[in-house]
């Protein structure tokens, strides 16, 4: 099984990648199509945080809760909710901080691959191009943690 994703656009070009910098470890760098390297450095005790920094400056704050499921801050102020949808599947929902849904994640395991794909759906638009496609890639990162975290899917 791959750990490391690749997210494209509806026009199918690559937006970016998650690579892992091994099996085991959580920490990995996130390549975006426009040259960015961002670090993912999984901090506190239970690795229940997520930093993503870019050149060592903090960039995006991931919070894992066995209860509110994911909570996403941007250094330019927006944050977000990662929750799943319903309790008999996995989808997913991203909502804003006055509970507008602004993204949904469908997830489906294939078994060619033996792999999960996610399926991104942002209806929010950040005036900053680069912010879109960093924010596609980070909520493909947090759909994969909490996979990973809670056992949500059962394939």
């Amino acid at each position: 099984m791959n750990r490391n994703l690749t997210v494209y656009n509806e026009r199918k070009e690559v937006v970016g990648q998650v690579v892992y910098t091994s099996i085991f470890s959580r920490k990995a760098q996130i390549y975006t199509s426009d040259n960015a390297v961002y670090d993912v450095r999984p901090t506190g005790f239970w690795l229940n945080k997520v930093e993503i920094s870019r050149d060592g400056v903090p960039i995006v704050l991931l919070k894992y809760s066995l209860g509110a499921g994911m909570t996403i801050w941007f250094e330019n102020g927006m944050s977000f909710t990662m929750r799943r949808k319903s309790i008999w599947r996995y989808d997913l929902i991203v909502m804003d901080n006055d509970g507008y849904e602004v993204a949904s994640i469908y997830v489906r395991y294939v078994w060619r691959t033996l792999n999960y794909e996610y399926e991104i759906d942002i209806r929010l638009k950040t005036p900053d191009q680069n912010m879109d496609k960093l924010l596609s890639v980070v909520l493909a990162y947090c759909a994969q943690f909490l996979r990973f975290k809670r056992g949500y899917a059962q394939a």
